[in-house]
């Protein structure tokens, strides 16, 4: 009996797919990606066909030498669907019902190689191979985050280094690697015994497909493989919508923990009048309005597209009760994305606010000029008395270097304190940065990492390799506050 097993992986970014053929041709040998346009909806994708090929050896619960192929669907969108086919006996089905079966550890054929893993691992490997998700923490760590365009810098790194393009969520690139299994098992060319209770058609026309919801089990009984090849293309398309909603909820998600945080910082310092401070404010506050721009029209592009999907080989029943569960996670979407956009302008509520402060400021100096100016006029007799016959040449000397003294001394005055009022402003701004990491960013790494070590249900490759990366993390910025510290 001939089943599917689906799994997924990727980052919230984007790649061409051009790029995709290359990075997978290069990581896996002997595989062949293509470039392809799924039916009906002529949705591009890379298609690489046994990306992975072996064998599972005996081990409990496998019985038995079980052969696999994993075919690979890859997307733009930065994700990637995976199908795991496998030929099993009929009476050992439970053995792969539900997400367990990713989790078990097995021995492994793969290219005369046999090693121990899980097909759950074998899924973040490719994650890390092909969207390079561990030298995309370690690329973080050659960055300075005193830098103005540290965020545009390190999106600019990315791309020259890996071809992804990634979104900028805040102060930082919205990258964030993701992996889950489907509970889902596809069963091709078996015919079951629908009479069972459970059982329930959703197929239309020559597809006789049927869904079990009680075992998660979808079942085609057609056995021509050109029916099974359309059917399980429908399937990737239909997984791709999720899959795409799910990636863009996480970036609009990074939005709003963002707006939240720069909140609560603005709210602390509000009160100081320091120059640099609120340039940066300014400034930074305008990027992210157009970058948040960027992926508001790629969101929109994609979502809108969804809406006009057709599938051929799911009855209208299916297809319309998918849509009505559907629906409401993409109103809240846009719902969260209408809360990012008006953030984003609450944010700049301050900016401007101290910019009509900075201009009472501004007039109040003009006033001061007026007042120096108004002296100056007052000098005039003065000036009267040293061209005036009849008085000691001696107090003439005094009167006009006084009158030149005035104003250059004033225009020093006002040079030297401009300068170390922008000195002390820059001390103040590196001294807040190096606050937040040391008080807030470094011991927040710190509960993560403890966690992580106190964290008995994950283990394995996926737990030391996110160890690595909160290492990477809190080794950059430990660096970042030696770095300030070394300029306070």
């Amino acid at each position: 009996m001939k089943i599917y097993k689906v799994s997924h992986c990727g980052i919230c970014a984007t790649i061409e797919p051009k790029q995709l053929v290359r990075k997978i041709a290069d990581k896996y040998a002997n595989s062949h990606p293509e470039i392809k346009k799924l039916k009906p909806n002529f949705l591009k994708c890379v298609y690489t066909p046994d990306l992975i090929k072996g064998v599972i050896s005996r081990k409990d619960p496998f019985v038995e030498e079980i052969p696999f192929n994993i075919h690979c669907y890859s997307f733009e969108v930065g994700f990637s669907t995976f199908l795991i086919e496998m030929t099993i006996n009929k009476s050992k089905l439970d053995q792969f019902e539900g997400t367990d079966f990713f989790n078990f550890s097995a021995q492994f054929k793969i290219n005369d190689k046999s090693f121990e893993n899980t097909f759950g691992g074998l899924i973040w490997e490719f994650m890390n191979k092909i969207y390079s998700l561990q030298d995309l923490v370690k690329s973080i760590e050659n960055s300075s985050l005193i830098d103005p365009k540290f965020v545009e810098n390190l999106q600019s790194d990315i791309k020259n280094k890996f071809d992804i393009d990634a979104y900028i969520c805040g102060d930082g690139v919205g990258i964030e690697g993701y992996s889950g299994n489907n509970n889902i098992t596809i069963i091709v060319g078996e015919n079951f015994d629908k009479s069972e209770e459970g059982w329930k058609k959703i197929g239309k026309n020559k597809f006789q497909l049927y869904e079990n919801n009680a075992k998660s089990i979808l079942n085609l009984d057609n056995n021509e493989l050109e029916d099974q090849e359309a059917f399980l293309e429908e399937f990737i398309q239909k997984q791709f919508i999720d899959r795409t909603h799910y990636g863009f909820r996480l970036l609009i998600d990074d939005w709003l923990k963002s707006i939240k945080s720069e909140a609560k910082n603005i709210r602390k310092n509000i009160p100081i009048q320091n120059k640099v401070f609120w340039r940066n404010y300014r400034e930074k506050i305008e990027a992210w309005e157009l970058h948040f721009l960027e992926l508001q029209a790629d969101l929109f592009t994609w979502t809108t597209r969804f809406d006009f999907f057709t599938f051929g080989c799911y009855n209208e029943n299916y297809i319309n009760k998918w849509k009505t569960e559907f629906t409401p996670k993409k109103n809240a979407l846009f719902r969260n994305t209408d809360a990012v956009r008006a953030g984003l302008e609450n944010l700049a509520t301050p900016g401007k606010t101290h910019d009509e402060h900075s201009l009472q400021s501004e007039t109040e100096k003009v006033n001061e000029r007026m007042l120096m100016l108004s002296f100056f006029a007052v000098s005039i007799p003065l000036l009267g008395a040293i061209i005036a016959p009849g008085i000691a040449l001696q107090f003439k000397m005094y009167a006009a270097t006084f009158l030149l003294a005035l104003p250059v001394g004033y225009l020093l005055f006002r040079k030297t304190q401009k300068k170390q009022n922008e000195k002390k402003s820059k001390k103040l701004e590196l001294q807040r940065i190096f606050n937040e990491l040391n008080f807030e960013a470094l011991p927040d790494i710190d509960k993560k990492l403890d966690e992580l070590n106190k964290d008995k249900e994950l283990s394995g490759s996926n737990k030391d390799d996110l160890i690595n990366i909160f290492t990477s993390q809190k080794r950059f910025v430990e660096q970042q506050i030696q770095e300030i510290k070394s300029k306070l």
